[in-house]
């Protein structure tokens, strides 16, 4: 009993300094800009995502506002195996994006942005790419250090996705569609009715500052989706401001089927 009493006490004694140790590793590290702790899937927004494709089935994902193919590589690596389409107007970004997706045979660039209408439409290319938009950037002082000063316009094709994607889809697809187009969201949206019916979930990005000239307001965005149905079920804080820590834009996954939430 006395060896037994030693070895727990030695044990203690043991794991308190090894818990000091990993306490002062921990604050090295956070005062260099890195973290270090436990592993969750569930606190990873892209975890979050890839259980969604799998648990609902998902067979193709529209990802609009590809850039330079970021998302889809991103799916790939976390297990998707289904059909990409990914719109991109920017020639240098959609080159770069097709440079991705040139070995795999499920994965379509295409190079046009989406909206309401099918017609060509001027777009603003901002210092900072992923940030580039349909609609002008508005000018006030506290975004200059978001980056949207724009560098450079040009003229791009826009498709609506019910003509562009729904002739592609088999009848017993189960779409993912991926917003992101920065303020343009509603009109997206507008020019989706049809194959909104065929998404099995949705994922946007939502905007609660205004960037553009003609955005629509993040809660317009988030009640409306909620009105037609769909359920957010996951939040990521894609934006925050550098200065303020504000969270200015969310990535927001939603779900069609309700009754998909918490089932084990």
């Amino acid at each position: 009993m006395h060896i037994a009493f030693l070895v727990i006490i030695a044990y203690r004694v043991h794991m308190s300094i090894f818990h000091q140790s990993l306490k002062k590793l921990q604050n090295n590290l956070l005062k260099r800009g890195f973290e270090f702790k436990r592993f969750y899937p569930a606190n990873y927004a892209n975890r979050r995502r890839a259980v969604v494709l799998q648990r609902l089935g998902v067979t193709h994902v529209v990802d609009v506002g590809a850039n330079v193919g970021q998302y889809g590589l991103e799916l790939r690596e976390l297990g998707y195996e289904g059909v990409i389409y990914s719109l991109e107007p920017m020639p240098r970004e959609f080159a770069k994006m097709a440079s991705k997706a040139k070995q795999d045979r499920l994965w379509e660039p295409l190079q046009t942005g989406a909206g309401d209408e099918d017609k060509e439409m001027l777009f603003h290319i901002t210092d900072n790419s992923v940030s580039s938009s349909l609609l002008e950037p508005l000018e006030s002082d506290s975004l200059t250090t978001m980056k949207l000063q724009v560098q450079e316009t040009l003229t791009v094709p826009v498709r609506r996705l019910d003509s562009l994607i729904l002739p592609k889809l088999p009848k017993d697809a189960k779409v993912f569609l991926k917003i992101d187009a920065q303020g343009f969201e509603d009109r997206v949206l507008k020019g989706a009715s049809q194959l909104l019916e065929r998404c099995v979930a949705l994922e946007m990005e939502i905007s609660f500052v205004s960037f553009y000239k003609g955005q629509k307001d993040g809660m317009y965005l988030l009640n409306r989706m909620v009105e037609d149905g769909w359920t957010p079920v996951s939040f990521n804080a894609e934006c925050v401001h550098p200065e303020t820590m504000a969270v200015l834009q969310n990535d927001v996954l939603f779900v069609r089927d309700e009754a998909q939430i918490g089932q084990a």
